[in-house]
């Protein structure tokens, strides 16, 4: 059950942000903001990460929902992949920052980053937009220290939301930046073409330690699998990279800088009750830690470094 935080939600015009705590269940005590610009619905997981849950427009669900359903950040468990079992997927689930791909020795499943609760900064909205900001701190005495500050803005009445992320290193020696965006789809998607994927670069099949080369077209991924693949980008010239979904009543896009983000893993599940393909934009892919360190391809912050991260999700309906 979720019962609202705030009797009159902030609003100019027909957009608005409720502010909600979950009062039952595993996902007791999580903080949520319901935010709807006039145009398109979605739900900040404040206590997750500041993440982005359910987003809905034109009256579809867009993010795929895991059966995993709300779940307490207090719930994490960093064996293995235990990260799985409090995995809500949600249009935007941010994996890092210390550690972020699969599990290694000393390191579990994705890291940290969406098992930790943000703090509100910011929550209004204003002639032109929805501006949302929180501060993310995942520290350990002793250990790394990166803070974190995300801002969320969503233009009133566009289907458009940008997803801006401050990363600094507020510890005493050099920190590792293993950052990756795990972005799941759902219907309407799930049976179209994404060229934009496709045509990003040679592609690659990932299963945990096991690698194997080969032409990783969008295949059709039979009943009860599932499927990583890894994309080399390192002969792709655009800096800016747009991902696109063709087909279907809705068309969702994705906009990032490549610079920031050079690496690109897709994930893909399917079996009778789950089916869902996600982009994962990163620092890194889902190869873990190790590889990236012995290839040269972990990015370290020296103290009071700080990095930025932007993604802009857009939507519009199929005009026939």
């Amino acid at each position: 059950m979720i019962t609202s935080r705030t009797r009159q939600p902030v609003s100019i015009s027909d957009a608005r942000i409720e502010h909600v705590e979950i009062t039952s269940g595993r996902g007791k005590g999580n903080e949520l903001l319901f935010v709807f610009n006039g145009l398109l619905f979605f739900e900040i997981n404040v206590s997750r990460g500041f993440d982005i849950r359910s987003c809905h427009y034109a009256g579809r669900q867009l993010g795929w929902l895991s059966p995993c359903t709300h779940v307490s950040p207090h719930s994490y468990h960093a064996e293995k992949d235990d990260w799985n079992r409090g995995f809500e997927g949600g249009l935007l689930t941010t994996c890092g920052l210390e550690h972020a791909g699969q599990v290694e020795d000393g390191y579990g499943l994705h890291g940290r980053f969406s098992y930790t609760e943000a703090e509100i900064e910011e929550k209004r909205i204003d002639r032109g937009a929805i501006r949302l900001a929180a501060s993310i701190s995942e520290c350990k005495v002793g250990g790394h220290w990166y803070q974190v500050t995300r801002r969320i803005v969503s233009p009133l009445s566009e289907a458009k939301i940008i997803v801006t992320d401050t990363i600094t290193n507020c510890g005493f020696e050099s920190a590792p930046l293993m950052l990756l965006y795990h972005i799941n789809w759902s219907e309407p998607f799930l049976d179209a073409a994404s060229a934009g994927v496709d045509h990003l670069g040679a592609w690659k099949s990932f299963k945990g330690s096991h690698e194997a080369s080969l032409d990783h077209r969008y295949a059709e991924l039979r009943e009860g699998s599932f499927e990583v693949g890894i994309c080399d980008l390192s002969n792709t010239s655009e800096q800016e990279i747009r991902l696109h979904w063709e087909e279907g009543p809705i068309q969702a896009s994705l906009k990032y800088d490549r610079q920031q983000l050079p690496a690109f893993s897709r994930w893909r599940l399917k079996n009778k009750d789950q089916h869902a393909v996600a982009w994962e934009p990163g620092t890194v892919t889902t190869q873990g830690r190790y590889f990236h360190d012995q290839n040269n391809l972990l990015r370290y912050l020296a103290p009071s470094e700080q990095a930025e991260f932007t993604l802009e999700f857009e939507f519009s309906e199929r005009k026939e």
